[in-house]
């Protein structure tokens, strides 16, 4: 039998408004909550995405009646385009420590150079410059 619910739709937006205004650093703020948010970007966005995945499963097996059904369905979009912005957030964020990495020679890539030139190019990153060489007499 199903369960007969009520579910607050602008609970589910100002949720996901707030957290999205906050990460982006849109709301007013004291300094030590925009380091939190500055470091604890991955962590938050990953957290995000996670919770936005449980909402959808939620949403999923939700059923509206009459003009709700196009309210609910608006809702499920408005959570899916939250769950891809935090992805993209993550995304962004490996691409840039990549990037980071590749650029100060700093991580242990594949010993096959064409896979590392590869990973270059796809990142815009130049390749180290070569330490002389003192062999020459």
């Amino acid at each position: 039998m199903p369960l007969q619910l009520d579910l607050d739709l602008e609970s589910f937006r100002n949720h996901m408004a707030l957290r999205r205004a906050a990460t982006e650093m849109r709301l007013p703020m004291d300094e030590r909550l925009k380091v939190h948010f500055i470091t604890r970007r991955a962590e938050l966005l990953a957290n995000f995405s996670i919770t936005a995945g449980a909402w959808m499963l939620l949403l999923h097996g939700c059923q509206a009646q009459g003009e709700d059904r196009a309210a609910l369905a608006r809702l499920k979009d408005e959570v899916f385009e939250f769950k891809e912005w935090a992805e993209e957030g993550l995304q962004k964020l490996r691409l840039m420590g990549l990037q980071d990495a590749l650029e100060n020679d700093e991580c242990e890539m594949p010993d096959d150079p064409e896979l590392v030139a590869a990973f270059r190019r796809m990142l815009g990153v130049p390749a180290p410059k070569d330490p002389p060489d003192d062999t020459r007499g």
